[in-house]
């Protein structure tokens, strides 16, 4: 990301030419791209990354811009995106420094809400979590009665699932933009990048695996506390204020990792094994078909998914 403070000359042209063509004024104007390039003497790409570098110092505001540029501007951004969370995944770049970092370059995708991420992998892996865990707490149920003590489960499991979908349908769409351009000369930095984003589409900025492997001690506190909410001891905003707390807790042992090869593999066993606890439950009349069949079909799409991306 850049952090350069003092303007360069070619955004001093550029801002000039924007003053003069907007009498000084702060006003909504209209440019021709082509005629700011013939005159400052800039290709699309140079001139993008002029009018990118005014805009992060509040001097002008992109509003819209041509399709072309357009594409090219999303691209730049991305990149930057791209590898401020490399750096975050991989050097143990401060999380305030990063969090701070990424939103004022993913505030710059909000000129073009159709490529704007829905939520940061972050904020992301935070939902993943609950996700997991609620599914792991259903996927243990015996018997349909013990449903109906934790008949919050299903709403839960639903409600964290919607959450997501916006941001693992953008997901999806990254990978395929991706997966495209293997057809032509790519960037060597897409195989990493590819990598990233099936992180991503699985448990946002997270480790790739499951919670009781890293934090069953907090796994079992949160049992304790639910059954003790169930037996009345505690009260349902205590409940939710200390289960935050750990679920909190169990984020923080999930450290962020770029995942190898074998821990996709491990991975789509974990997925199969809940796949397949899933069916067991739902023939048993456990879980409700409506709750089976949406989360089957993720877990199948994430199978098929990690194995079309993976190497055998």
């Amino acid at each position: 990301m850049r952090t350069r403070s003092t303007i360069s000359d070619e955004e001093s042209a550029a801002l000039s030419l924007i003053l003069r063509a907007g009498n000084y004024k702060a006003v909504r104007i209209e440019l021709s791209l082509s005629e700011v390039m013939d005159n400052l003497k800039l290709g699309t790409r140079d001139l993008v990354r002029v009018l990118r570098g005014l805009a992060d110092r509040g001097l002008v505001r992109l509003i819209r811009l041509p399709r072309a540029t357009e594409e090219i501007f999303i691209g730049l951004v991305r990149e930057e995106l791209d590898a401020l969370d490399f750096r975050y995944l991989e050097d143990g770049l401060p999380e305030s420094e990063y969090v701070s970092s990424r939103k004022t370059l993913a505030d710059q995708l909000s000129m073009t809400p159709e490529h704007a991420e829905p939520i940061p992998p972050l904020e992301a892996a935070k939902l993943f979590l609950r996700l997991n865990l609620a599914l792991e707490r259903l996927l243990i149920l015996k018997e349909p009665s013990q449903l109906s003590q934790s008949s919050e489960l299903p709403g839960e499991l639903l409600h964290s699932r919607d959450t997501l979908l916006p941001f693992r349908e953008f997901i999806r769409k990254r990978i395929s933009e991706l997966t495209s351009k293997k057809k032509s000369p790519s960037d060597p930095r897409d195989e990493k990048r590819m990598r990233m984003m099936l992180l991503f589409s699985q448990v946002g900025m997270s480790r790739l695996t499951n919670a009781k492997e890293i934090a069953q001690d907090l796994l079992d506190e949160l049992d304790v506390l639910e059954a003790r909410y169930l037996l009345e001891e505690v009260s349902q905003t205590d409940l939710m204020e200390k289960k935050e707390a750990l679920v909190n807790e169990i984020s923080k042992r999930m450290t962020p990792q770029l995942p190898a090869d074998k821990d996709f593999a491990d991975w789509v066993q974990v997925l199969n094994s809940r796949l397949e606890s899933l069916r067991t439950l739902s023939e048993r009349g456990v879980v409700a078909e409506y709750v089976s069949k949406a989360l089957s079909k993720d877990l199948s799409e994430d199978i098929g998914l990690i194995k079309s991306h993976i190497s055998s």
